[in-house]
């Protein structure tokens, strides 16, 4: 008998312990109500990523680690939100927050948003995504609509500049403004090399990631 609620105990301390990361890092007012990818009307989905399966580190400020399953990054409310076992969604607290690793990516909260770590190095990057509508078809007769609107999911990026955080378009000009004079050259002659345009995601950044060693 003394022997089953030993058991019995180290079973109940056990779940416990595994559900103590996500209800320590969860908002306690993060409860996240319409489960919906999309608003009544509005086609596509609120989320970064169609899965659910990604797990994350989250790393808080006073530096502790914790693993979460079933994540997603929901755009619309600009925060990640953690699916709990009993299907529940809710927001991470952002004031716990430092940063994030998801999907191999590192996102840190900068003035209060998520921006995703776009380059490291000598040029610092961010991505930020947000929300844009397209809208419909629209019978040009009657004015009824003929399709739905949908959620467009889009990027803005931010270069760091001493403590600064600025936004700009990652343009051919804007980059290379980014860039001392004396690497510029060298960049030119790598891009033409390696087939490169700055205008592919993958490419810039391994632009970026080559100029960060010359």
């Amino acid at each position: 008998m003394r022997v089953s609620i030993i058991i019995i105990f180290l079973i109940v301390l056990t779940s416990g312990a595994q559900n103590l990361p996500a209800v320590d890092i969860v908002s306690e007012s993060g409860f996240v109500v319409n489960d919906a990818n999309s608003d009544l009307g509005i086609e596509g989905t609120v989320y970064l990523n169609e899965n659910w399966d990604s797990v994350a580190e989250v790393i808080t400020h006073d530096d502790k680690n914790y693993t979460v399953e079933a994540i997603n990054y929901n755009v619309k409310l600009e925060t990640f939100v953690v699916k709990s076992s009993e299907g529940k969604l809710l927001t991470l607290n952002k004031d716990r927050v430092k940063y994030i690793k998801y999907n191999s990516s590192i996102f840190e909260i900068i003035n209060g948003k998520y921006l995703e770590q776009f380059s490291t190095g000598e040029v610092e990057i961010y991505k930020e995504y947000y929300l844009a509508i397209i809208s419909g078809a629209i019978d040009p007769m009657t004015k009824d609509k003929l399709t739905n609107d949908k959620y467009d999911i889009k990027a803005r990026y931010y270069h760091k500049e001493g403590n600064d955080i600025i936004e700009f378009k990652p343009t051919k000009k804007n980059i290379f403004n980014l860039f001392e004079k004396d690497k510029a050259g060298k960049v030119k002659t790598y891009i033409k090399k390696q087939n490169l345009s700055i205008r592919d995601e993958d490419d810039l950044k391994q632009i970026l990631k080559y100029y960060s060693t010359l």
